[in-house]
């Protein structure tokens, strides 16, 4: 198994797998008494950031298929942490909107994600700190293009 070893060890896919565990698994156990899911809180911030935008936009910023942005979002709904509404513009899409319950919640929120980049961080020094955002930030941009690319 040596190639496979060696393959390994220069896999950054394998780090990235890895990483994207133990960070689900983290993040679960850090907002297991939090109202809103771990996977569902980039939805959920998303929706914060910018409201009403479509349910296929939301989908598509967050690389998700639209029916799990549904599901997640029936169930933020659900909560009171979201509302959909007709687009007047073009009655088949649905614009989503944080609800006042997700106003109130977004301080505890904001507090556990940054615990969990604390979390994430620890050990680094701010300079390596900048320094990992900027490569991850350039592998976001190397694989939406890809997407881009292809979907042209």
């Amino acid at each position: 198994m040596p190639k496979l070893d060696s393959q390994r060890a220069q896999s950054l896919g394998y780090r990235i797998a890895r990483l994207f565990r133990a960070a689900a698994k983290n993040g679960d156990r850090l907002f297991a008494r939090h109202p809103v899911k771990h996977s569902q809180i980039p939805l959920f911030m998303e929706v914060i950031h910018q409201p009403g935008r479509s349910q296929m936009q939301l989908a598509q910023v967050l690389h998700l298929d639209k029916a799990a942005v549904a599901r997640k979002l029936f169930a933020l709904e659900k909560a009171d942490f979201i509302s959909r509404r007709y687009d007047p513009q073009c009655r088949r899409d649905k614009l989503v909107y944080p609800t006042e319950q997700a106003d109130k919640l977004l301080p505890q929120t904001l507090d556990l994600l940054e615990t969990f980049n604390e979390l994430l961080f620890q050990g680094f020094s701010p300079e390596e700190r900048q320094n990992a955002l900027q490569v991850v930030d350039r592998l976001i941009v190397n694989l939406e293009r890809a997407l881009d690319e292809e979907e042209s």
